[in-house]
């Protein structure tokens, strides 16, 4: 799935489907936020997240007032389409950099082979790397048949407790900033769908 095209008429877009997603996340789970708050959302500069947020009222998916830019019945039903969620389940075993971030994108295990075209778009995303992890037979695999469970069983609890279940992937990936990290696992986790 992509969320933006390229954009023949102008400038190139400082942002990317990963941001996108971000920013919604974030609106999704903050009544308002403003630009500020969605610069450290999505490590972005202000003008980004200002011709972002242009973009998302321009798609009526957002409003913006004085108090900030909230998210409204539309931008909901659209978030709810996403299949996916950013959650925070980490493991040093499986990634790197100094901060992590992980996303569940649900019902698309079949889909990953080996994990390396997910971790090749989190690194154009500005990752360090990614891990992805799949729900198969009631058992967390690190594809292609390494399970999980048995050796990080903490983490593993973690994914149950967060909403990974049968047929879903988690993406785990590593980066040097929280803000990196959010937004390379958001851009692979809409790049599967």
């Amino acid at each position: 799935m992509r969320i933006l095209e390229d954009n023949a008429l102008g400038p190139a877009f400082r942002y990317n489907d990963g941001h996108v997603y971000a920013v919604l996340d974030c609106l999704m789970h903050e009544d308002h936020a403003s630009r500020m708050r969605l610069t450290e959302v999505t490590g972005l500069g202000e003008g980004s997240v200002r011709s972002l947020i242009r973009v998302l009222r321009k798609w009526e998916l957002v409003d913006t007032a004085r108090r900030g830019t909230s998210i409204n019945d539309t931008g909901r039903k659209v978030y709810s389409q996403f299949r996916m969620k950013l959650v925070d389940c980490r493991c040093d075993a499986y990634a790197t950099g100094n901060c992590q971030c992980g996303v569940i994108v649900g019902g698309i295990a079949g889909l990953v082979e080996d994990g390396l075209c997910q971790r090749d778009v989190a690194v154009r995303n500005g990752a360090d790397g990614a891990s992805v992890f799949v729900m198969r037979g009631g058992r967390v695999v690190f594809p292609r048949d390494t399970v999980v469970d048995d050796d990080y069983p903490d983490f593993v609890r973690g994914l149950r407790a967060a909403g990974l279940s049968e047929g879903d992937a988690y993406i785990l990936v590593g980066a040097d900033t929280e803000a990196v990290a959010r937004c390379a696992a958001a851009a692979t986790g809409v790049a599967l769908l």
